[in-house]
């Protein structure tokens, strides 16, 4: 039995594009030429002085914040003195879309009103971000793709509208296209990471994953879905270890990285360490069903190698097993089949050697 992780989906959280110091692996490519992507980061997320900065800084101090009417507001300057800023663009749109009302009728009459500029694709972009189904906005994004076939952000859009309607192979050609257009875009690294994992592709999707943490380390929600695939998919223990490490250093209290220190633990053959730690989840949060689950195999497998043993670990393993009954709420097709099977299977196990189970209510007591 290997450790069953904390939950079985991260929320991704895309970050914008600042600098990727080379790519490797199938799911990546190599810059050519460097100075051509310098320019073209500079023209589509550049600012013309340092009060145009200063704006779009602050706008994001306010969407952090929770202000996105503030943020709006200061965004529709920043839109009007830097045109081609697809970031400040983009923020400025979805913020006033969040908002709604006169907010967003103001941004829509200026992309409405905003004529085409043929050196430029971002007037055509922008309108085509603000279409109303996903076939109009592909079609927009596909014939904006055959007149700037350079725009990395148009690749981009088109990948994410293919991802949303499951077309993963269309999806991961174009998330390719936009890193050739552009490698330092960090958005589509992560979507060719997070699309491969989709696929199945998952020796494919760690190499795309240690691509964009070299240049976003500091991204912990995207750290976790690396370490679920590597951990929990790849087998790769060393590879995961160190973020988990980290990640623990960060927030001591944090139970799902608990959890997969547990695992890592567990899988490095250390089951008392990783006990150890499935018994702090328990005692921070005696919920936690799957820390249970857990606590119940390490004593039942693990810890119990012959019948002295069984007859040592077999009563935690049973104590644990109840709690998990107890506390499971079901959120896959794992969590039922663990209910109503596996547990009840081991239970009788264990059962026909201890005899009938105590009447009282187990503890966490119980499973040390």
């Amino acid at each position: 039995m290997t450790p069953i992780a904390a939950s079985q989906r991260v929320p991704i959280v895309l970050l914008a594009a600042w600098c990727l110091a080379g790519c490797a692996g199938s799911a990546g490519r190599p810059i050519v030429n460097p100075s051509i992507q310098a320019q073209d980061a500079e023209r589509y997320e550049g600012f013309p002085d340092a009060t145009a900065r200063a704006s779009y800084e602050r706008a994001l101090d306010r969407l952090q914040a929770g202000d996105e009417a503030a943020a709006a507001a200061e965004l529709a300057d920043v839109v009007v003195r830097c045109p081609d800023n697809v970031l400040a663009m983009r923020d400025y749109q979805d913020a006033a879309m969040h908002v709604g009302g006169e907010v967003e009728q103001a941004m829509r009459a200026h992309y409405e009103a905003l004529p085409a500029r043929q050196a430029s694709p971002v007037p055509a972009f922008a309108k085509a971000r603000l279409l109303g189904s996903n076939f109009a906005r592909k079609a927009a994004v596909d014939e904006l793709i055959k007149l700037h076939p350079g725009f990395a952000y148009a690749w981009l859009a088109q990948g994410r509208i293919s991802r949303g309607i499951g077309r993963l192979q269309d999806a991961l050609a174009s998330f390719q296209g936009a890193i050739a257009a552009n490698p330092r875009l960090l958005d589509a690294h992560l979507e060719v990471a997070e699309c491969l994992v989709e696929l199945g592709r998952n020796a494919e999707a760690q190499a795309a994953y240690d691509n964009y943490l070299r240049a976003a380390p500091n991204d912990r929600a995207t750290v976790r879905a690396y370490v679920h695939l590597v951990l929990y998919r790849n087998d790769k223990v060393g590879a995961a270890r160190p973020w988990i490490e980290r990640l623990m250093a960060e927030d001591p209290l944090d139970e799902s990285v608990r959890m997969d220190l547990a695992a890592c633990e567990w899988r490095s053959g250390n089951a008392a360490a990783a006990l150890q730690h499935y018994l702090q989840v328990l005692e921070q949060k005696p919920e936690n069903a799957r820390a249970a689950l857990n606590i119940g195999y390490l004593h039942f497998d693990a810890l119990a190698r012959d019948e002295s043993q069984r007859r040592q670990h077999w009563p935690k393993a049973r104590a644990a097993f109840s709690l998990f009954l107890q506390t499971v709420r079901p959120a896959d097709g794992h969590d039922y089949f663990e209910r109503s099977f596996a547990v009840p299977y081991r239970l009788k196990q264990i059962e026909e050697l201890l005899g009938p189970p105590p009447t009282s209510l187990p503890t966490i007591e119980d499973l040390k």
